[in-house]
C-alpha cells in the first residue's frame, strides 16, 4: 500500500488537553485506536519557529540554525519574523520526500517560505504596517512561494478568514486551505499548522475557559480534514498525525534587559530615543532571552556584561534565575548561535526587546485573570506536547510515555517508508506498525 502522511501541528497543545479533546466526536473516534506518545520533550528555546524546524528536520537548533522566531536586528521594532526557508541551514523531510518522488504540501508551517521542495505551499507570513486584504495578501503570499493557481484554488475562497494571528479565524483558514489542496492535488505529504491553543494560552494562561473553546474548535478542524480525506480515492492509505511544538507557562510580567544594558552604557540612544550604537543587545525568546555582544571576541566586554547580569541575578530582581553561557548551551542543550549568553526565566517573567521605559512591564492579561501564558523557557519545565498517530503505519493503541521533539521527523519519514539521514532523533518504532 502506498503511504500518505498528513501532520497537524496544533501549536501549544499539551497532553493535559487530551481529556477535553476526547469529549468531542472526531477526537473521540480518532483516539479510540490511535498510537500515542504521552509527553514529547521540546527543544531550547521552546519557541514555535525553532520547534517546527526541528519537527521537520530531526535536528537540534545548533544544527538547523533557527534559534528564535524573529530576526536579530538591534534597534528595529517591530522585528521581522523568520518566515522564509532561507533561515534554515539543513535539508529536511520535504527535501527527502521530493528526492524520493513524493509530492509535498504545507499550509501555515513555519519557516517554509519559498521552500524549494514544497509543491503546494501557503506560507505562514504576514506584512507589518500594511493592510492584509485583497492584492496585498496575494502579493505577499506569492512572494513567499504560493503558486498563482494554488492561491486561486486554496486561498481566494477563504480570504476573509485569513487574518494573521487572529484566532480562531486564521486556524480555520489554514485547515480550509489544506483541505482544498488535499482534494485538488492529493499530495503524498501535507503539513498543517494551527494556532488557536497557543493564542488562547497567551491570552489567559495555560488552563482557562478558552482552552475548552480551543478543544471544540480543534475537533471541528479535525472533522474537516477527515471529511476531505474521505473524498480521496483511497482514504485508507492516509496516516494522520496530530502533535504540537511546546507547552506554555503562566507568567505575570515582562522584563526588558535592553533597558538594563542601556542604563549601563552598552546601548547608546539618540535624543529621539532611537538606537545610536550598541555593544550588547538582548533578543527576546519569550521566557528566555539571548544576549549578543557586538564583538564576541572582546573578553573584557564579555566579562563586564556577564558580571552585570550575574549581579542582577544574585539580587533576584531581574526576572531571570539562570545565566547560560554559549559553551554550556552547545554542550548541554544543543543550542548555538551568535549570542554569548541566554537568560532563563525566574518562572514568572517573560522578556521583551524594548530599550527604553521601565525595566518591568505587567503582562497583558485578559479580564478575570492576573497572568498570561508564554513559552521559550527551558524544555524541562512545564507541560509537554503529545503525539497521536493513526493509519496503516501506526500500531493501534500503541503507547509510549516519553520522546523528544527531534524524534518526530525520523518517525514521519519511517511512516512513509523512508529514512531521514543524519537526524539527531530516532525512529519511534514502539508506535509504528
Amino acid at each position: 500500500m502506498a503511504a500518505k502522511l498528513v501532520v497537524i501541528s496544533m501549536d501549544a497543545m499539551i497532553s493535559e488537553d487530551i481529556p477535553n479533546l476526547n469529549r468531542h466526536p472526531f477526537f473521540h473516534a480518532f483516539l479510540k485506536d490511535a498510537a500515542c506518545v504521552q509527553r514529547v520533550k521540546s527543544i531550547y528555546p521552546t519557541l514555535t519557529y525553532p520547534c517546527h524546524t526541528t519537527m521537520v528536520s530531526g535536528l537540534w537548533p545548533d544544527r538547523h540554525g533557527v534559534t528564535a522566531n524573529e530576526a536579530f536586528l538591534p534597534g528595529i521594532s517591530p522585528l521581522p519574523w523568520l518566515f522564509d526557508h532561507s533561515a534554515v541551514r539543513c535539508r529536511d523531510l520535504f527535501d527527502l520526500c521530493k528526492a524520493n518522488g513524493l509530492t509535498t504540501a504545507a499550509v501555515g508551517w513555519p519557516v517554509t517560505g519559498n521552500h524549494p521542495s514544497i509543491d503546494w505551499l501557503v506560507d505562514e507570513i504576514w506584512t507589518i504596517g500594511t493592510p492584509w486584504t485583497g492584492e496585498s495578501m496575494r502579493e505577499t503570499l506569492l512572494s513567499a512561494g504560493t503558486a498563482p493557481e494554488v492561491y486561486e484554488r486554496a486561498v481566494r475562497p477563504f480570504e476573509n478568514l485569513r487574518v494573521p494571528r487572529r484566532q480562531p479565524a486564521s486556524s480555520f483558514f489554514n485547515m480550509e486551505a489544506a483541505c482544498a489542496i488535499l482534494k485538488e492535488y492529493r499530495p503524498d505529504v501535507l503539513m498543517i499548522h494551527t494556532g488557536n491553543f497557543d493564542n488562547y494560552r497567551h491570552k489567559k494562561g495555560v488552563i482557562s475557559d478558552l482552552t475548552e473553546k480551543a478543544a471544540e474548535e480543534s475537533d471541528r478542524m479535525l472533522g474537516m480534514l477527515l471529511a476531505a480525506i474521505e473524498e480521496t480515492e483511497k482514504p485508507e492509505e492516509y496516516n494522520i498525525v496530530i502533535t504540537s511544538d511546546h507547552g506554555q507557562l503562566d507568567f505575570r510580567r515582562y522584563a526588558c534587559p535592553n533597558v538594563l544594558l542601556a542604563e549601563n552604557g552598552y546601548i547608546s540612544l539618540r535624543e529621539d530615543g532611537s538606537v545610536k550604537e550598541w555593544r550588547a543587545w538582548c533578543l527576546s525568546a519569550g521566557m528566555s532571552a539571548q544576549i549578543f555582544l557586538k564583538d564576541p571576541s572582546d573578553r573584557s566586554l564579555y566579562k563586564e556584561v556577564h558580571e552585570l547580569l550575574e549581579e542582577r541575578r544574585r539580587r533576584g530582581d531581574a526576572g531571570f534565575s539562570v545565566i547560560y553561557t554559549a559553551e554550556e548551551l552547545k554542550e548541554k542543550e544543543h543550542l548555538a548561535g551568535d549570542f554569548s549568553f541566554v537568560l532563563e526565566t525566574d518562572g514568572e517573567t517573560a522578556f521583551q526587546n524594548a530599550w527604553s521605559g521601565p525595566y518591568f512591564v505587567p503582562a497583558a492579561c485578559e479580564p478575570g485573570t492576573n497572568h498570561a501564558g508564554a513559552h521559550g523557557f527551558h524544555p524541562d519545565k512545564g507541560p509537554r506536547p503529545v503525539l497521536l498517530g493513526r493509519g496503516p503505519a501506526f500500531r493501534k493503541n500503541a503507547f509510549l510515555e516519553n520522546a523528544d521533539l527531534v524524534d518526530l521527523a525520523p518517525t514521519f519519514a519511517a511512516a512513509l517508508g523512508l529514512v531521514l539521514p543524519d537526524a539527531d532523533g530516532r525512529v519511534l518504532t514502539e508506535i509504528l506498525a
